[in-house]
């Protein structure tokens, strides 16, 4: 049936002539596309308050070894950095070194650690003090502005958006182990103020990068803040802070800038990216397809690129995003979740290219143009538009890590005041009316365990599932979130 199918799109394809409607402005169009994502994400932000440009004095012209086009740091209003600088690496080793770089590198982010345990992560500690400094500055400085620019083709004209480079985005990374493995050292040496310091500008750089403004940014940011976190927990349970500084520290946390909302990129960048993408296929341009399983596409998909009508699947695609931006903006997690659960599985449904689905479409449209239009959105949609309900997941995951740790500083504070550890969080609660102490992804009051040496408060998790506190790796299929003190008793 498909290919008797098949035969017969192909001879109505054939004789339907050209297409509809070919872009002379595609070039154009790239460019307004990118001024308008760069004035969004810009505006009001000057050089002087703008943290990226101190980014490039620590990672200098080449982050990741890449190099970015000169419009970039005229959007920046900086000229590029010097070849040669105090630039930040992300390790000072030789290659021969590098593995056993990694496995300290994982140690000393775990626990506190001494000067005569990780050779080379001191050293790199030692040689990168100065451009992490400058990191520092940057991320307390008020705006973050990263522009987006990819920069032109040999023909001069402008390379796709999707061509961005975000070196600088992944370099952040680095910068976090840094700040985390010298927090662990200072932790091991018993300088509990300068590891708190560490980490707290490691969550402030979280905040910054996640605003930035593709989707990349926001999950780089996200995953940062959840490397902090975690260090958090292991800096409590070694240094055992005083009433006093555990109020200063849940202070430092509180004046943190908020996490921004995805769906300002998704809603922006993301969407015209889509439309940057449909600018190319309809001129053409296939190299959007490089990699993909349409990079040989199938008979019926290569016919189906031709006689298109662009505008229905520019039409089809805004309407789309315009979905799942709206739902991305629902403010109870489970309506946002289930939401976006049941979108992505419609567009997985609509993406089958069966003998059944083409013909549903085929009898759903008006005509074959606008049919085979309708499944070209349906597949361009399944290339660009991210795996929304993942991205979610990610912020929902983020976002429990941050509350329990808030109520790690909480539980603590309590402890040094009262001699005791809270019997539950509700006694917490009453006494401290602010806190948030129901599991967003159970509706109902996180696990709170009481230990004669410490204590554990999990939430249930993406899986909305009570796996008795155990997290992933820990047992099959376990995703529940949680923070735990065990202090080694007397």
């Amino acid at each position: 049936m498909c290919k008797i199918f098949a035969q017969i799109a192909a001879i109505m394809l054939l004789t339907a002539g050209q297409p509809q409607h070919i872009s002379a402005q595609a070039d154009d169009a790239r460019q307004q596309h990118l001024d308008a994502i760069n004035a969004y994400f810009g505006s009001g932000v000057t050089p002087d308050e703008n943290g990226v440009v101190l980014v490039h004095s620590a990672f200098g012209p080449h982050p990741e070894n890449a190099t970015l086009p000169a419009g970039y740091y005229d959007r920046l209003g900086i000229p590029s950095p010097p070849e040669t600088g105090d630039y930040f690496d992300n390790y000072v080793c030789s290659s021969g070194e590098l593995m056993a770089f990694n496995e300290q590198l994982e140690k000393a982010m775990e626990s506190p650690w001494t000067r005569d345990q990780h050779p080379l992560i001191l050293a790199w500690l030692e040689s990168e003090e100065k451009p992490v400094e400058v990191m520092i500055e940057a991320v307390h400085r008020p705006k973050w502005f990263t522009p987006l620019d990819p920069g032109y083709d040999e023909d001069g004209q402008r390379q796709p958006l999707y061509m961005t480079l975000l070196p600088a985005t992944q370099q952040y990374r680095s910068v976090a182990r840094y700040l985390i493995c010298r927090a662990m050292l200072r932790t091991g040496e018993q300088d509990f103020e300068g590891a708190w310091k560490d980490i707290y500008h490691c969550q402030r750089l979280s905040r910054m990068v996640a605003r930035g403004s593709t989707l990349i940014d926001f999950l780089v940011g996200l995953a940062i803040n959840n490397i902090a976190t975690e260090a958090t927990v292991t800096f409590i349970e070694h240094a055992d802070p005083n009433a006093a500084a555990l109020g200063r520290f849940r202070r430092d946390l509180a004046s943190l800038p908020d996490m921004p909302d995805p769906a300002a990129a998704l809603d922006f960048t993301e969407r015209l990216m889509i439309q940057d993408a449909i600018d190319m296929l309809e001129d053409h341009d296939y190299r959007i397809l490089e990699g993909t399983q349409y990079e040989d596409p199938p008979t019926l998909l290569r016919l189906a690129l031709l006689p298109v009508n662009w505008d229905l699947v520019r039409h089809q695609t805004q309407d789309m995003y315009t979905t799942i931006v709206h739902a991305s903006r629902l403010a109870d997690l489970q309506q946002r979740s289930e939401t976006l659960l049941n979108i992505d599985a419609r567009l997985a449904r609509r993406r089958e290219l069966s003998t059944d689905n083409v013909l549903q479409r085929v009898m759903e449209q008006p005509t074959l143009t606008a049919a085979f239009s309708s499944l070209v959105a349906d597949q361009l949609s399944g290339l660009f538009l991210p795996a929304v309900n993942a991205v979610d997941s990610a912020r929902n995951r983020s976002n429990v890590r941050r509350q329990l740790g808030e109520l790690l500083l909480a539980v603590e504070q309590f402890r040094q005041r009262t001699g005791r550890y809270p019997e539950s969080l509700s006694q917490l609660a009453a006494a401290e009316p602010e806190l948030t102490v129901i599991d967003p992804f159970a509706a109902a009051p996180l696990t709170y365990e009481v230990r004669d040496n410490g204590f554990t408060i999990y939430s249930i998790g993406v899986n909305r599932k009570d796996d008795g506190g155990k997290t992933y790796g820990e047992e099959l299929n376990a995703d529940d979130l949680r923070v735990s003190v065990a202090r080694e008793a007397g």
